[in-house]
């Protein structure tokens, strides 16, 4: 199976040259504020790719994406055009398990799909009832025998440096889980300066951003070839 992996399109979408596959997947941030117009655009295009160019076409959303919170709607979308989209949960296509969630550690305010790793309130915060919404969950769900991880942000140490503070920003809970699950494949985005590819133990891990720091879609999708003897489990 060959997967095409591409990440952080925010709306260049039909700029991208994308190669020949079988299965093409998405790991959020297609859009830019995720308005309804955005969504609409980016899903018209995405579903178009399916039957023609690829068998499948599979989604997750990114902390730009925020109109897909209102999941039932975008979901809706998405499987009016042959869209699969996963939000914490899995699609298992020619005996491949994929499990896709779109949760990243906060940062900032006004993001989509943010979660807490650890409590940092102040005080006052939780005086206040500043909500606390765990990533761990999240992660407990990710099933052992997963084939190919799609999640929007890394794990911690894997192509997560930010160029600016020069840190990393993956997500160490979910850096845990993979080291249990050991999936073949690792896809994910966000941190766009980190564009590239890995191979600790027995997963490849592909950072697809398809945008640069300065937003502009200059990085090719990656193809990774998923062999039948590599399957989890």
């Amino acid at each position: 199976m060959k997967i095409v992996c591409i990440s952080d399109t925010h709306n260049y979408h039909k700029k991208i040259k994308l190669p020949d596959g079988d299965v093409i997947v998405h790991t959020g941030d297609f859009s830019s504020r995720g308005y309804e117009h955005e969504l609409l655009n980016f899903t018209n295009w995405y579903g178009s790719l399916v039957g023609k160019k690829y068998k499948h076409a599979i989604l997750i959303a990114g902390n730009h994406d925020k109109g897909t919170e209102a999941h039932d709607f975008f979901k809706r979308i998405c499987a009016a055009k042959d869209i699969v989209y996963l939000m914490d949960s899995s699609v298992t296509i020619d005996g491949v398990k994929f499990h896709g969630s779109p949760v990243t550690p906060r940062f900032g305010f006004g993001w989509a799909w943010n979660r807490d790793v650890r409590d940092n309130r102040s005080a006052s915060e939780r005086a206040n009832y500043s909500p606390f919404k765990p990533i761990k969950p999240h992660w407990d769900l990710i099933p052992e025998d997963t084939d190919v991880l799609l999640t929007h942000g890394p794990p911690k140490g894997i192509l997560d440096i930010t160029y600016y503070q020069g840190i990393e920003v993956g997500c160490p809970l979910l850096w845990e889980k993979v080291q249990e699950v050991e999936p073949k494949l690792h896809v994910f985005g966000h941190i766009h300066e980190q564009y590239g590819q890995l191979t600790l133990g027995k997963t490849t891990f592909i950072n697809a951003s398809t945008c640069t720091l300065a937003y502009k879609p200059d990085n090719a999708p990656i193809v990774y070839d998923l062999k039948k003897e590599d399957k989890n489990g």
